[in-house]
């Protein structure tokens, strides 16, 4: 369920207890990023409150700043590198607060009084704890690519480029790397990109429970209960796992724990933006607003961006959206037309943005073949099963249930009400979750099972819950519609509970601290004062060290070689993990590239062979007392390569 690279390197650098905490990240500067980080939702607040809204208004809002937000700082990016575009944006932000505000009064909305407010609190508050359970003890997933790619991309224009893979675009869905890559630059270079990347996730909980609480708390009352169910099944949604001979099997067959798979940088993104497409429809099959040209600026910026953060998802998002808008013509536009447009536009935009950042829809992306095969159950860690015989049917049944039962309670809400825009709001989660099981059980990617499988149901979920806990405070208590949602919901939530009780201790055994390729806690440490890291670092074509590789990149911006794994073709592999790091260094190294340099740790315990007969035969010069840098011009490569190292 948890993927770690665990493989034996030179031991990496470690520092005495008194230099660590000499040098360890101060509190107040990732509070000061957060602050940066969250002006454009802040005025947003103070724009949306001089209206009066309802605070479900407001929680409308917050995909769509999130996502204006990010897309402004991409096309910043295509003039300047990320961290400034990142760092002018702020300016930027306050000077169009200012502007709006000599026109219109700023105002704290009132609907947010002493108990909403608690409640929006307490809604980001349980988001960010789920996110906390994990996000700074361990290296899940592909972290050990991302926390380099971050630091690399931080200092690059668009069309960015792979840390591995200089001189080509990084075809791949970026946004959740961009995202960590805004923290760490509102932090001036003082954060490491191992928790940029953890902020990020505990940032997006975050809002997406306070955006969860603002839906629901004027829905019914008290709420308290409501917005903590609400919170809570979200984050800690996933299977309704099967009990094989062995005991309880905490892996689902088509899609893992959502707390664990929410680790890969693009998915908490990827759920928010969908929840900004699907609530403002909730909302007007509702209470008839937003209207058309509201409804298309809340919508189109989340489109934009989830085409660029999860391609499944927005296809089956809109997909889904479109099978509603046939039924009824009003769900998405005054007139039917204007949905039609709204649906079209939103397509558009998706794609184009894809195309237009060279992200992965791009030729040469990680996605090279789909193929139609027989329907079979395509599980994570085992053989694919055929779908039509009795173990299949029933391995369907576990993987639907926490789509199907909610979405079962759903119809008969909509049913009961008699409402056109209720049963087209009831046809959302029935598409998405019909189409999401079709193409998990008949799509293959790029020759294999199981590859990339889950990635089918990061949407459907959103979905399904977005349309359920918005019509559960409408469905009378105990009613069998009530009843349905709330078990679907809760059941998948004690598993997820579970799992982490009993099975995470087995699982998470990479913890960053005692990780062989780090070898040491990269979270609490200050780049610049422990590394000499500066702001404003382009990446440059480097050898760096193996024993410090993780400590350095972590801080700095370069490039250095790697390799892929099938069956995708990026790189995301450091070349240091495996024997041959300066022959493969040397085969992605430009014929200009007389002279390249090296950076090496100051102590000879930590050096690899490279980077010790550097220190040997060259002059190299101390960056401070960590790591020195040396110049390794291309004899000296091609010597070192024919000496075996």
């Amino acid at each position: 369920m948890f993927v770690f690279e665990v493989r034996r390197t030179p031991a990496a650098a470690e520092l005495p207890g008194d230099t660590l905490r000499a040098h360890m990240l101060p509190s107040a500067i990732t509070a000061a990023a957060l602050a940066l980080y969250l002006i454009p939702f802040a005025l947003a607040l103070l724009v949306r409150g001089s209206r009066s809204p309802r605070s479900w208004e407001l929680a409308l809002d917050i995909p769509a700043v999130l996502a204006v937000d990010m897309l402004g700082v991409l096309a910043i990016t295509f003039v300047v590198p990320l961290d400034w575009a990142v760092l002018v944006s702020r300016p930027a932000w306050l000077v169009v607060g200012a502007l709006v505000g000599r026109k219109r009064r700023l105002a704290w909305p009132r609907c947010l009084g002493v108990r909403a407010s608690s409640l929006v609190a307490l809604g980001a508050a349980i988001g960010a704890w789920v996110s906390l359970w994990i996000s700074r003890k361990w290296i899940i997933w592909d972290r050990s690519w991302h926390m380099p790619l971050v630091s690399s991309m931080e200092g690059q224009r668009i069309p960015f480029q792979n840390v591995y893979e200089p001189g080509s675009a990084l075809h791949y869905h970026f946004a959740g790397d961009v995202h960590a890559g805004m923290l760490r630059a509102l932090s001036f270079g003082h954060m490491s990109s191992g928790l940029a990347l953890s902020l990020s996730h505990d940032v997006v909980f975050a809002l997406t429970g306070a955006m969860l609480a603002l839906l629901l708390v004027d829905r019914v009352r008290p709420a308290t209960a409501l917005v903590v169910f609400a919170v809570a099944v979200v984050m800690l949604h996933g299977p309704v796992v099967d009990k094989n001979s062995a005991g309880w099997d905490f892996h689902a067959h088509m899609y893992e724990v959502y707390l664990s798979y929410s680790f890969k940088p693009h998915v908490p993104l990827a759920g928010i933006l969908v929840l900004g497409l699907v609530s403002p429809v909730c909302a007007r099959a509702t209470f008839g607003t937003p209207r058309s040209t509201e409804l298309a600026a809340l919508m189109l910026p989340c489109a934009s961006l989830l085409g660029i953060t999860d391609e499944t998802s927005v296809a089956i998002a809109l997909a889904a959206l479109g099978a509603a808008w046939l039924l009824d013509g009003r769900l998405l536009g005054d007139r039917r037309w204007q949905g039609f447009a709204l649906l079209c536009s939103m397509a558009v935009v998706a794609v184009a943005t894809n195309l237009l950042l060279r992200s992965s829809f791009a030729p040469g992306g990680p996605v090279q073949r789909l193929e139609m095969v027989p329907a079979r159950i395509v599980e994570l860690n085992r053989p694919a099963h055929p779908l039509w015989d009795g173990v299949g049917l029933r391995y369907l049944m576990f993987d639907l249930l926490p789509l199907a039962v909610p979405t079962l309670g759903v119809v008969l809400a909509a049913v009961a009400k008699r409402s056109r825009g209720l049963l087209a709001l009831a046809v959302l989660p029935c598409v998405a979750t019909a189409l999401s099981a079709a193409l998990a059980a008949k799509i293959q990617i790029n020759g294999q099972d199981g590859v990339e499988v889950e990635r089918f149901f990061i949407g459907v979920f959103f979905v399904v819950l977005a349309v359920a806990l918005w019509l559960l405070p409408e469905m009378p208590r105990w009613s069998m519609a009530s009843s349905l949602v709330v078990f679907g919901c809760l059941v998948p939530t004690f598993y997820t509970v579970w799992w982490f009780r009993e099975s995470a201790p087995s699982v998470l055994a990479g913890a960053e601290s005692a990780h062989p390729d780090l070898g040491r806690d990269l979270y609490p440490i200050d780049c610049r004062r422990l590394t000499a890291a500066k702001l404003g670092e382009r990446p440059e074509l480097t050898y760096v060290d193996g024993g410090i590789w993780y400590f350095y990149t972590s801080c700095h911006a370069v490039f250095d070689a790697g390799y892929a794994e099938a069956p995708w073709p990026t790189r995301i592999r450091p070349a240091f993990l495996k024997p041959g790091h300066l022959a493969a260094f040397e085969r992605m190294a430009p014929p200009g590239a007389a002279t390249v340099p090296a950076v090496c740790a100051s102590e000879d315990r930590l050096n690899d062979g490279v980077c010790r007969e550097l220190r040997r035969s060259s002059g190299c010069s101390p960056i401070n007392e960590l790591f020195v840098r040396c110049e390794l011009p291309k004899e000296e490569r091609l010597r070192l390569l024919a000496a075996g190292l």
